[in-house]
């Protein structure tokens, strides 16, 4: 039996992720095959875009497989649309990119049962407000959470990166893949740049979770490492893992601090953009601040989804370490022993 589970997520940015693997090939095919027909049969980006001003410009949907392909020709999305029209392709792809977003805002919601929350929760209707996902039990359940911090630029909640989508198709340039692998985790979340504060404050440090770990994506790391330094004790009490893909993050942001440089040595990695096989050691000559490895790919757009799955073999490995340090903990045996006199 697979537990599915889901997360939090901001609106401009990140998602969360899950750990765990499946044990045979044949059912992990069968299982995405299945759950990429069930958006197909539930969904479509082409109801978004009949009606449009680009109608006729954009007959495209998503495939069994995820794919982007034009409704009539079946070939991937072209860019240049318009001969010598550079302007107008631009405004086209634009366009495309809006009603993606919208699809996989829906997605979210009806495919992976996600709910919107708006921040901040004081808001008054004249305030600019912002918003992200959040799975049901994120706050309440006692075990565990992801938080995603996605990278900036044109990044909506769900997506690692709007061309990857285009170019490559669901699997690789959306976080739901994510969302979908069975894992351990009961509840994530995840948050952006200015918000993570905020978003820290008011839902995972009140969260129910006593076990916490961030996967961070480009910028998103040293979004993380800023969080970090403001909420320093708060966080290396609550997180127990860092994976940092492509991260901007430098060791240069904590050089003052070098109780959180040995912290982010100690419970952080790093997948790289790299010509190395995936997961083989990779050596940063200026900036060492964890250990880093092969995301197996070179493409920025796609080093999330190529090394998704020791990511999560990583973060699987550091949770269990941490649970048995606990168990074998001196306050733990105590409280055992005393349990069973009790009894």
């Amino acid at each position: 039996m697979f537990d599915y589970q889901t997360e939090i997520r901001h609106n401009k940015g990140g998602g969360v992720t899950a750990i765990g693997t499946l044990q045979l090939t044949s059912l992990r095919d069968f299982r995405r095959s299945w759950f990429w027909l069930q958006i197909q049969q539930e969904l479509s980006l082409r109801k978004l875009t009949e009606g449009s001003e680009y109608q006729e410009e954009l007959k495209y949907d998503f495939n069994i497989k995820g794919e982007l392909r034009h409704l009539d020709t079946n070939e991937s999305f072209v860019f240049n649309y318009y001969k010598n029209g550079h302007e107008q392709n631009h405004k086209r792809y634009k366009v495309l990119g809006y009603f993606i977003t919208q699809y996989v805002y829906e997605l979210l919601e009806r495919i992976c049962m996600l709910q919107k929350v708006s921040i901040p929760t004081d808001a008054t209707e004249d305030e600019p407000r912002s918003f992200f996902f959040m799975s049901k039990n994120a706050l309440t359940s006692s075990s565990s959470l992801i938080i995603l911090l996605q990278d900036r630029g044109v990044f909506c909640a769900g997506q690692w990166g709007r061309r990857a989508i285009v170019s490559e198709g669901l699997r690789h340039g959306t976080q739901i893949p994510f969302i979908k692998m069975p894992n351990s985790e009961k509840g994530r979340f995840s948050a952006w740049e200015e918000h993570t504060v905020y978003v820290w404050d008011h839902f995972i440090a009140k969260s129910a979770a006593r076990n916490v770990a961030f996967i961070a994506h480009g910028y998103g790391g040293l979004v993380f490492v800023d969080l970090l330094l403001q909420r320093k004790h708060e966080v290396m009490n609550k997180v127990y893992s860092v994976a940092f893909i492509d991260s901007t993050h430098n060791i240069h942001q904590s050089r003052h601090d070098p109780e959180i440089q040995k912290w982010i040595h100690k419970n952080c990695r790093e997948w790289v953009s790299n010509s190395k096989p995936l997961n083989k050691t990779v050596r940063f000559l200026m900036r060492v601040s964890c250990p880093a490895f092969s995301a197996g790919t070179e493409k920025y757009g796609l080093a999330p989804s190529c090394c998704l799955q020791p990511i999560f073999r990583y973060l699987k490995s550091k949770l269990k370490a941490k649970i048995a340090k606990a168990s074998n903990s001196p306050v733990a045996t105590r409280s055992s022993t005393s349990k069973k006199k009790g009894n």
